[in-house]
């Protein structure tokens, strides 16, 4: 295969991973080695109080591909996280992130490791250095409202598909720094963090990690869990995180952690009230969680009671279906002695 063939080849699985492309992109990228327009970054809707995705998303894919292709495509310098300037300083850091997107698969289709390295470097001075604002600094940001949690959520999912893609050298001391953080938040509210640190999981999960990758995937995991058992008290938002987390322990292999998250799903999904689902949880054993194309699936032994006054022992399998609330019975059968 050819460079140029290959470089273009990159570029289209580069931006179709990024989403599907606008109309006046694919316009633009008509002409192969042109130079793309890039407008600037406009993070705030015009209500002022929301994160403009549509527009962002556009614009960023715009900035992605202008690095990719311009050489005298600057990126951007870093603002100041302090007062009212958490605005522009953010748009910086978003800016400076597809920059690198950019340059570095672009460094890479080349095959020119100076360049890759050159951005390697950009990625740490301008974006990763950046993002080491306090949760102190992020509550004194003036007329912020939930604009970072927002925003900041996308900005860890694109730093973890970059850093696999391109840097993958710098996994582990990310993702090591990343849990010694996560006491912080990474500077934001508990919405953002959580958030957050579902896309991380999802976007390093989706193939099989090294093992050392592995390993502090479950850390940051497990600090995830920490955060939302101690510091989340309102159930309806403790149901849909514990859901979340319980195929990601089923992923990493760590079953019994997903039986325990399971065990407590039951005992707080409806309320203290609900004394007869806590009992459920006592008398019934969680034999063995898997993860399926769907969701995590679980086998379930406990007695069945009848008019009789026998109990016979039966397993059930339960499918909880990705985004649902509550699983669903699957089968059951008579469990072995």
């Amino acid at each position: 295969m050819s460079g140029s063939i290959r470089r273009r080849f990159l570029f289209w699985r580069g931006c179709r991973r990024f989403g599907r492309l606008a109309p006046e992109v694919l316009e633009s990228r008509k002409v192969v080695g042109g130079k793309q327009p890039a407008r600037p970054l406009q993070l705030k809707a015009k209500n002022g109080v929301d994160v403009n995705h549509g527009d962002l998303r556009e614009c960023l894919c715009l900035w992605r591909i202008a690095a990719f292709l311009d050489s005298e495509f600057r990126c951007p310098t870093s603002g100041s996280f302090l007062g009212t300037g958490w605005l522009d300083a953010l748009e910086r850091l978003i800016g400076a992130l597809y920059w690198c997107d950019g340059r570095a698969r672009r460094a890479k289709a080349d095959g020119n490791e100076t360049a890759r390295l050159a951005c390697r470097d950009k990625l740490k001075s301008q974006v990763l250095d950046q993002l080491r604002f306090t949760l102190q600094q992020r509550a004194s940001w003036r007329d912020s409202y939930a604009i970072p949690e927002n925003a900041l959520p996308g900005v860890y999912r694109q730093l973890a598909e970059l850093l696999s893609d391109c840097f993958p050298e710098e996994l582990p001391k990310w993702l090591d720094d990343l849990v010694a953080g996560a006491d912080g938040q990474w500077g934001m509210y508990s919405e953002g963090f959580r958030e957050a640190a579902f896309h991380v999981l999802d976007q390093l999960t989706r193939e099989k990690a090294a093992d050392d990758v592995a390993l502090r995937l479950f850390r940051l995991l497990q600090a995830w869990r920490d955060h939302v058992l101690r510091g989340v008290e309102n159930r309806h938002e403790v149901v849909p995180e514990i859901l979340r987390l319980i195929p990601f322990f089923a992923c990493l292999g760590a079953n019994e952690e997903a039986e325990k998250l399971y065990r407590h799903l039951l005992s707080v999904s409806m309320g203290p009230t609900w004394y007869k689902e806590d009992q459920l949880g006592l008398k019934h054993d969680v034999v063995n969680v898997t993860e399926t194309g769907f969701g995590p699936r679980f086998l379930i032994d406990g007695a069945l009671p009848s008019p009789d006054g026998r109990a016979p022992r039966v397993r059930t399998v339960w499918q909880l279906d990705r985004g649902q609330l509550a699983p669903r019975l699957i089968t059951a059968y008579p469990a072995e002695s």
